[in-house]
């Protein structure tokens, strides 16, 4: 994909991004995610691109603002229909600050990412996790429904370090 995506002054570099996912078609817009040729190395990031299957020049992206963060799942974004969701792995470099790593992201359409706490969780040993390559990330994300529960709507995260997560 040649594609003018960028994301907080982030271009998107075909040559560092590997398409790891599948394709996925929310109301119009086809999503791809995309992580590292090389497994944890080279300067990539955690990409979603999405392109407006009316308007192929219409793209848009969300990327992990550190290096690293792949979105590894082979299945690609998960989708309740309006969003998507995805989880990234280990990020490098970022000096102790959360910078899209090892989390379940949730995604606008486009994607656009608010930012707010209500469209990401990171667990707390983030830094640990990504210090022994123990991605949260290591599959995609899947929405599950818990009748009863509070919310009831949940995102399932299986981390390599063998826990899963629900968020």
């Amino acid at each position: 994909m040649n594609a003018t995506a960028s994301y907080n002054g982030i271009p998107f570099i075909s040559l560092d991004q590997e398409n790891r996912g599948a394709l996925a078609l929310v109301n119009g817009i086809v999503y791809m995610t995309y992580s590292g040729y090389l497994g944890d190395c080279g300067n990539y990031h955690g990409w979603v691109v999405g392109v407006d299957i009316n308007n192929p020049a219409n793209v848009h992206g969300w990327a992990t603002t550190a290096m690293g963060g792949g979105i590894w799942g082979y299945s690609g974004v998960a989708s309740d229909g309006t969003n998507m969701f995805v989880i990234t792995g280990n990020t490098f470099n970022t000096g102790g600050n959360w910078m899209g790593g090892e989390a379940i992201i949730r995604l606008q359409a486009g994607p656009t990412w608010t930012g707010q706490p209500t469209d990401y969780w990171a667990p707390v040993n983030r830094f640990s996790l990504d210090n022994s390559d123990t991605d949260l990330g290591g599959v995609s994300a899947m929405l599950i429904d818990v009748p009863g529960a509070t919310p009831s709507q949940l995102v399932l995260a299986l981390g390599k370090d063998g826990n899963a997560l629900l968020a």
